[in-house]
């Protein structure tokens, strides 16, 4: 019996990180740092784990996606620019910055 061999897409998240980020996002909701989280899972791009805030102005706050090459979660804000990598604690944690820093404005 031969056994085949699965190539992952580099930005793979595994199940139980998406579900501690989808935890994670339903902490910011609940704490009124966010109105929604979403998976993009588009073809062809890496899957990411997007926040949004602003209610009727709703835009993007955050993205977390993890690059694989480098064992690494990466964090952006909404205009892209990336403000944490590392393990996911540790991005999780800077994320929750970023999202009290911005409800603040």
């Amino acid at each position: 019996m031969s056994k085949k061999v699965i190539r992952l897409p580099d930005g793979f998240i595994g199940k139980a990180d998406e579900a501690r980020l989808e935890s994670f996002g339903g902490h910011l909701i609940a704490t009124g740092l966010a109105t929604r989280w979403h998976w993009s899972r588009e073809a062809g791009v890496d899957v990411a784990f997007e926040v949004f805030h602003g209610g009727v102005d709703e835009r993007l706050l955050l993205t977390i996606t993890r690059d694989r090459k480098r064992d690494a979660f990466v964090a952006s804000d909404g205009a892209g620019r990336v403000f944490a990598e590392g393990t996911l604690d540790r991005v999780m944690a800077s994320a929750d910055e970023l999202a009290r820093t911005a409800h603040k404005r």
